[in-house]
C-alpha cells in the first residue's frame, strides 16, 4: 500500500498510455512498407518492382526497421512499438534529470510558506512538472507512441542539450556532439536543423574560449563537423548512387501539401501556417502563458542587471526558432507529431515561467497562489482528457476489411488498436487482397493500380495491387504535376500519365484535422475534390464521363476509371 501511495502517479501514467501501446500510426505503417522492400532487396521502391522513390524522411528509421525485418520478419512492428516505448520513457528520464540539475524550480511543490514560494521536495512528488507533462498529456503520449521517428528526435535534442550544458567544448565532447548531430540529421531533417541551431547557440556561448584558445576551440568544432559528416556520408552516397537524389521526395511533398490552407504572404515564397501557434495556445495555453511570463521576467531582470543562464536561453530560443520554422517554413498538419522534439524545451521554459508568475502572485496575495496552480492543473487535465476522448471515442475505428485502412484516417478517425493486425498482415495479404478486389468489383483483374492518400494500404496487400500516392509521399512522379503555390497537383494530367484503375475520392476538398473546426480552409479546386462532390449523391454502380472515359462509383469513395470504356 505504501508503494502504491508513492508511485500512484507513475501507475496512472502507465494506465492512461495503455491504448497507445496497441497502435501504430498510418505513417509508421508507411515506414514499415518502405523498410520491408529494403529488407527484400528492393531499396527505394514503395511498390514491388515500382518506380524509384525516396519515400522516407528518416534514413535512420528506414535502416532500423530494415534491421527489424531481417531479425524478426513479420514481428518487426512489435520491435518498432517496443523501441518507441523505450525512447518515450528514456526521454522522460533525461528530461527529469536535466530539470533537476539545471533549473532552480526542480521538483517545486508550488506551495506558499510564509508568503514565499516553497521549493520543498516531498517524497510523494516524484516527477518534475515537465516530465509529468511529457509522460501524461495525451497530445504528447499519442504522438510519442505512434511508432514514428519524431520521438527519437526529442531524445537526441535533449541529449545534445545536456552535453552543451556540461560546459566548454573538448575533443571528447566534440566527438559525442558530432555523432549526435549526424544521427539527428539522419533521423529527421527538421530535427537536424534544430540540432544545428542548438549547436550554434552553444558555439556563441563559447566565444570567450574562442578568443582565449582559438586554435583548440576551432579544432574541436571542426572535429565535431567532421564526425557528423562521417555519419551522414555513407547513407547519402548510397542514396544518391541509387536514386540520383539527396533531398527526399516525401520532404518535397510535405513542403507542397503544407501550403494547403496556408496564408500566402509573398507569392510562392513565404506562407503563414497558423496551426503551430493555435496548437500551443489551445492545448497548452497555461504553458504558453508561462513561456511569455518567463520572457517578461527576464526583461525585468535584465533592466536590473541580472543575467540569464545558458540553459533557459537555449530552451526558449529553440522553441521560438521552431515556431518560426513551422509557421513560415514548413506547414505541419500533424503539428503535435512534428513539434514532439521541442515539447521538452517548451515545457521546461513554460513551467519555469509559471513558477516565476506564482512568485509574483504570492508577493501580491499569498492566498491566490493555490487557486492559480489549481486552474493550471485543471486546464491541462481538461485538454488532455478531451484529446484522449477525441482519439479513443469519435476518432476510433476498427479494421474489419481492407478498405478500412483507407476509410478510417480519410474520415478523421486516426486511432485503431492495430498492432495485432500489423503483426498478421504479411500472412494475411493474399486474403486481404482478395477481399479488396471483391469490394472494388475487380476480382477478375490480375493486377490493379489504386491512387490514394492513405498509402499505408501497401503494407496490407500483395503484389497484385500497386498503390499510388495522391499527395506525393510515396510516388515521386506526381511531384512534377504539383502547383507549388497552392500545393495541389494537376490530377487530370497525372491520371492520364499513370492511368490508375481506381481513385479514392476524399481528403482533397478541405484541409483536415482538428484545425478545420476552428478555421475551415478549402483546398484549391481540383479533380479529386470535384469527383468527391459529384459522387456524394450517387449509388454504387452509377457512373459519369470524364475526358471521354466512363468513371464508375464501385465502392464508397472509390471510383474506377474505365480507360478502355469496357
Amino acid at each position: 500500500m505504501k508503494w502504491i501511495q508513492k508511485y500512484w502517479l507513475l501507475l496512472a501514467v502507465l494506465l492512461i498510455s495503455t491504448p497507445f501501446w496497441l497502435t501504430l500510426a498510418g505513417d509508421a505503417q508507411v515506414h514499415l512498407a518502405i523498410a520491408e522492400q529494403f529488407a527484400a532487396g528492393q531499396p527505394f521502391r514503395y511498390n514491388p518492382g515500382g518506380e524509384l522513390v525516396v519515400a522516407s524522411t528518416s534514413p535512420f528509421w528506414t535502416m532500423l526497421l530494415t534491421l527489424f525485418f531481417w531479425l524478426a520478419g513479420s514481428a518487426a512492428p512489435l520491435l518498432l512499438k517496443l523501441t518507441g516505448v523505450g525512447v518515450w520513457l528514456g526521454t522522460a528520464v533525461l528530461l527529469q534529470r536535466i530539470a533537476q540539475k539545471h533549473f532552480p524550480f526542480a521538483n517545486s511543490q508550488w506551495s506558499m510558506v510564509n508568503g514565499q514560494l516553497s521549493t520543498a521536495t516531498p517524497s510523494s512528488f516524484i516527477l518534475h512538472p515537465s516530465s509529468l507533462l511529457f509522460l501524461a498529456h495525451t497530445v504528447v503520449v499519442a504522438n510519442a507512441l505512434s511508432g514514428l521517428e519524431n520521438g527519437l528526435g526529442a531524445l537526441q535534442l535533449l541529449w545534445l542539450y545536456r552535453l552543451a550544458l556540461d560546459g566548454m567544448i573538448t575533443r571528447r565532447r566534440a566527438v559525442g556532439m558530432g555523432l549526435l548531430l549526424g544521427w539527428a540529421l539522419l533521423t529527421r531533417p527538421d530535427v537536424g536543423l534544430f540540432a544545428l541551431a542548438l549547436l550554434g547557440l552553444f558555439a556563441l556561448s563559447q566565444w570567450r574560449d574562442f578568443v582565449a584558445n582559438f586554435p583548440r576551440t576551432t579544432g574541436c568544432f571542426l572535429l565535431l563537423a567532421g564526425v557528423a559528416a562521417l555519419v551522414l556520408l555513407p547513407w547519402y552516397a548510397y542514396q544518391f548512387s541509387v536514386t540520383g537524389k539527396l533531398v527526399t521526395d516525401s520532404s518535397v511533398a510535405r513542403l507542397y501539401t503544407g501550403r494547403q490552407g496556408a496564408l500566402p504572404l509573398f507569392g510562392s515564397w513565404l506562407y503563414f501556417h497558423p496551426k503551430a501557434i493555435i496548437s500551443l495556445a489551445s492545448a497548452f495555453l497555461p504553458i504558453g502563458v508561462g513561456f511569455v511570463g518567463l520572457l517578461v521576467g527576464w526583461f525585468v531582470g535584465w533592466r536590473k542587471g541580472k543575467r540569464v543562464g545558458f540553459a533557459g536561453v537555449t530552451a526558449v530560443l529553440l522553441v521560438l526558432f521552431a515556431l518560426l520554422f513551422f509557421s513560415f517554413g514548413v506547414g505541419a498538419e500533424a503539428f503535435g507529431r512534428y513539434f514532439l522534439p521541442l515539447y521538452p524545451f517548451f515545457f521546461l521554459a513554460g513551467v519555469a515561467g509559471l513558477v516565476e508568475m506564482a512568485g509574483w502572485i504570492g508577493r501580491w496575495r499569498a492566498t491566490a497562489v493555490r487557486p492559480f496552480i489549481a486552474l493550471i492543473i485543471l486546464f491541462l487535465i481538461a485538454t488532455s482528457g478531451y484529446d484522449y476522448y477525441r482519439r479513443l471515442g469519435p476518432g476510433r475505428f476498427v479494421q474489419t476489411r481492407t478498405l478500412d485502412v483507407i476509410y478510417g484516417p480519410a474520415n478523421l478517425k486516426y486511432y485503431s488498436a492495430n498492432l495485432l493486425d500489423l503483426l498478421h498482415a504479411p500472412a494475411n495479404r493474399a486474403a486481404a487482397t482478395d477481399q479488396l478486389l471483391r469490394d472494388l468489383q475487380a476480382s477478375d483483374l490480375p493486377h490493379i493500380t489504386i491512387a490514394v492518400t492513405e498509402v499505408q494500404l501497401r503494407y496490407f496487400v500483395d503484389e497484385r495491387v500497386e498503390v499510388l500516392s495522391l499527395d506525393g509521399r510515396t510516388s515521386a512522379n506526381i511531384l512534377d504535376y504539383f502547383d507549388r503555390q497552392s500545393g495541389v497537383p494537376d490530377f487530370a494530367a497525372y491520371f492520364r500519365a499513370t492511368r490508375p484503375d481506381f481513385v479514392h475520392v476524399n481528403q482533397w476538398c478541405a484541409v483536415g484535422g482538428w484545425l478545420a473546426a476552428l478555421r475551415p480552409a478549402q483546398i484549391t479546386p481540383n479533380l479529386v475534390c470535384q469527383w468527391q462532390q459529384q459522387t456524394a449523391g450517387m449509388a454504387i454502380g452509377d457512373s459519369f464521363e470524364w475526358d471521354g472515359r466512363v468513371v464508375r462509383l464501385v465502392a464508397p469513395e472509390i471510383v474506377r476509371i474505365l480507360w478502355n470504356n469496357e
